[in-house]
């Protein structure tokens, strides 16, 4: 069964709910079972119009579907998709934001999710070789760094009294 066109290359499958779904480099299908006659599957896009950056940028959680795309995180039910690293977003465009090097997409084998309890790991590596680990709080809604193996364990964002947005520090 054919799930989508040769050109759009499937990245990985996984069940969620108890549904099956199947990232693409494009997009998010749904895949039902067929009880009747030779089985197999059907697959049929969903409303998640994001595919996966790497093979293994996806993980699932308790609050949905989360998975790294070429622009964002995204969290998402099997439908629509909503980023939620907005405060990472210099380093998914290639810009260096406050010594934190950009994430290196040339290495999608590097890009990694999993979750705990309500956090999830974000695991990459940056254009200087180096692998960078974020964790995200879904009850707070906000970004840590993680420095393995170092004294000071988090850095995360500081909030202008002015109203100004977060900022990553």
């Amino acid at each position: 069964y054919e799930v989508c066109s040769p050109s759009e290359e499937l990245m990985n499958g996984f069940v969620w709910a108890d549904e099956s779904y199947t990232f693409s480099r494009l997009r998010l299908y749904k895949l039902y079972l067929n009880l009747s006659g030779d089985g197999g599957v059907t697959p049929a896009p969903t409303g998640c119009q994001k595919g996966l950056a790497g093979r293994w940028a996806f993980a699932t959680s308790l609050f949905g579907i989360v998975f790294v795309a070429d622009d964002n995180v995204y969290l998402t039910s099997g439908s629509q998709s909503a980023p939620i690293a907005d405060d990472l977003k210099p380093l998914f465009e290639g810009e260096t934001k406050n010594g934190y090097l950009p994430i290196n997409f040339a290495v999608p084998t590097a890009l990694r999710l999993w979750t705990w309890q309500h956090y999830l790991f974000f695991t990459y590596r940056d254009t200087g070789g180096t692998n960078q680990t974020w964790i995200y709080s879904f009850l707070q809604r906000h970004w840590l760094h993680y420095n393995f193996g170092a004294s000071q364990i988090a850095h995360g964002f500081s909030h202008e009294l002015a109203g100004a947005g977060p900022e990553l520090l």
